[in-house]
């Protein structure tokens, strides 16, 4: 009798079991990962290109802010220097019209082409016109615009950009002219928007139209005004504005459609060019909106770039996951003859053992194994990297570098309870770890194994949220919700030890025209400061906080209230007295006012800052730079 054939184990393996269950979700997967990161992609270039260019359109529009700023100081230094002029102080006096326009005229033909100085007035003490230098056949009319009216309304200079009754926006200076305390008449220059905007243009690229409200022109009037300056007027029908200016020829349906996009959205005009743009509203020196002013520039290169390299990159992706499929599915096709021996290796317990040591090094956990002794056997990668080879020394020395075994050691815990033990455990160097500790039987050896994962990092950022969640973000002192956690356990310790209490709320005098006249920069800075100087001066137990604004709370625990009165005064004095360097400009001078209340037992923290507060009001209203008292409750009948 025939033996039988030996059974072939590897016919128990499904052959293709492998590639079956793995190809369609690998190529699957592949094809929504590079879907995924397409769209991503797309994404993030759209919201690159957006932010980029309005920052860039926000940058334009502060620059016409600027160059407006900058022509309207050039125009007023110009009519002061006219001003000082004692010809002119005559003839303005005489009405003499034809010396003025002999005497002035050249001066005016200097201006315009030095300057772009456009319009040059003189005017009788009335506002009626006595000569215009660019027009002098023009003369004897009332001027009533609002820079006119304004400047004899308030006797100094008066300037903005006013619509004028041609359709044009000019930028005008008017100032009072006077001899002897007396007022002879005024002079005016003016200029076209139009310079300022096209150094906006030169200096960013970007090109900009000026809108106004049909309602505001009369047809003829405008389309002689836009003669006047050499422009081809469009008066459209069914649309409410026309284009007084425009950097560039765009047709009019883009104006329309750049009009009414939204900041930071991109436009598509019928010649295929896209265009990202601002639209602001634009008002004249009355506050008026007479129309609007509309930043664009052309991105059309930036997205057909991208686009090229989006398409490239998804052909490059597509041609490397074909390749990549291609390799998977014959290499997986090799182990589907190879898995069942690999298999059997894998049951080796070195290499299982090895494997699972190395996935815990790539999952950046450390692992000790200790004997009985405290002697380390074994140690991974990672725990090396951490602490170096501490193989056959004691755990203790090789981690805490100590000659001392640890007082409270939760090793011995684990070795005689036969339990598992987990801790947190912080080095001398900052670093900290979490730990787990098993007991574990190797080779007929009892030991100890422990995992460490290294939580310094997490530390750190906990320590830092904290921080944030207690600090005012631009001063460094407690903000308002941790100051009132602090002053309300003052105020129970005080009321339960009968201890005194006082309470000061301060504020920086004057702080909105720090702002308005320096900028917020100089007003964050001068908060900055004051919070220095109270904290150079007050206690290690003393309490402040910001309570919101310019406004400041300051607990005295143990300081009744003429005791924190000397305080607060030696506060406010000091203040007084410091200079504040503040870049681009003299050093600044700022005081303080304050309102203090001394804390009555059974009083709330609200209930205590409410009477600082109203004795704050009290010393702003007795004329600022100075501490008042609250009213006891008794004085308010409560």
């Amino acid at each position: 009798m025939r033996n039988a054939p030996e059974h072939d184990v590897t016919q128990d393996f499904p052959r293709r079991l492998v590639r079956r269950r793995l190809m369609w979700p690998l190529a699957l997967t592949m094809v929504a990962l590079i879907a995924g990161l397409s769209t991503a992609l797309l994404l993030v270039q759209d919201r690159h290109i957006r932010t980029t260019t309005h920052r860039t359109l926000s940058a334009a529009s502060e620059d016409v802010m600027f160059f407006q700023q900058q022509q309207t100081q050039l125009l007023a230094a110009l009519l002061q220097t006219l001003s000082q002029d004692s010809n002119l102080l005559q003839l303005l006096e005489q009405q003499d019209r034809e010396r003025l326009f002999q005497t002035f005229s050249p001066l005016f033909n200097r201006l315009r082409e030095d300057d772009r100085i456009t319009h040059f007035y003189f005017l009788t003490p009335e506002r009626r016109t006595l000569l215009r230098v660019h027009m002098p056949e023009r003369h004897g009319d009332l001027i009533e615009r609002y820079t006119a009216k304004e400047a004899q309304r308030r006797d100094a200079v008066a300037a903005g950009i006013e619509l004028g009754p041609l359709g044009t926006f000019t930028l005008r200076c008017v100032m009072p002219i006077k001899k002897d305390g007396r007022l002879i008449g005024f002079v005016e220059l003016g200029k076209e928007i139009e310079d300022i905007l096209n150094l906006v243009h030169q200096r960013l690229h970007v090109d900009c139209v000026v809108t106004v409200d049909k309602r505001l022109l009369k047809r003829t009037s405008w389309e002689q005004g836009m003669a006047m300056l050499g422009r081809q007027g469009c008066w459209p029908e069914g649309d409410e504005e026309v284009v007084i200016y425009s950097s560039r020829e765009p047709c009019q349906g883009l104006c329309h459609q750049i009009r009414r996009a939204q900041p930071g959205e991109t436009v598509s005009a019928a010649d295929g060019t896209v265009w990202s743009c601002l639209t602001e509203p634009l008002a004249d020196v009355s506050g008026q909106q007479v129309g609007h002013r509309v930043l664009f520039m052309d991105v059309t290169r930036t997205h057909q770039q991208f686009y090229r390299m989006f398409a490239a990159v998804v052909a490059i992706s597509l041609a490397l996951s074909a390749l990549l499929l291609n390799y998977v599915y014959r290499s997986l096709r090799e182990t589907d003859h190879t898995l069942l021996a690999l298999q059997k290796d894998m049951a080796n317990s070195q290499r299982l053992g090895q494997f699972y040591l190395s996935a815990i090094d790539d999952m950046g956990l450390g692992l000790i194994h200790i004997d009985q002794q405290f002697r380390v056997r074994e140690i991974n990668t990672t725990m090396k990297g951490w602490f170096g080879d501490i193989r056959g020394s004691f755990c203790h020395r090789g981690i805490f570098s100590s000659d001392q075994r640890c007082a409270d050691c939760r090793l011995e815990e684990v070795m005689r309870t036969g339990t598992s033990h987990h801790c947190s455990m912080s080095l001398a160097d900052g670093r900290v770890f979490e730990i787990a500790s098993a007991p574990m039987t190797l080779a007929g050896e009892s030991g100890i194994v422990e995992v460490f994962h290294d939580m310094t990092h997490e530390h750190q950022v906990r320590q830092q949220l904290e921080k944030l969640a207690t600090t005012d973000a631009l001063t460094g002192c407690a903000n308002r919700r941790y100051g009132m956690e602090l002053l309300e356990r003052e105020v129970s310790k005080a009321s339960r030890l009968a201890l005194p209490l006082s309470c000061l709320v301060m504020d920086l005098d004057f702080f909105k025209q720090i702002n308005d006249s320096f900028g917020h920069e100089a007003g964050d800075h001068a908060l900055v400061e004051l919070v220095k100087l109270f904290k150079r001066e007050l206690r290690r137990y003393d309490i402040l906080f910001r309570y919101g604004g310019e406004e400041f709370v300051l607990v005295f625990p143990g300081l009744s209230e003429e005791q924190a009165l000397g305080c607060a005064e030696r506060l406010r004095r000091q203040c007084a007295e410091q200079e504040i360097v503040v870049a681009g400009t003299s050093n600044l001078k700022m005081t303080v006012s304050g309102g203090l209340a001394a804390f009555h037992s059974g009083e709330l923290p609200e209930e205590l800052i409410r009477r600082a507060d109203a004795a704050l009001y009290q010393a702003k209203k007795s004329g600022r730079n100075r501490i008042c008292l609250a009213p006891t409750l008794d004085a308010k009948g409560e």
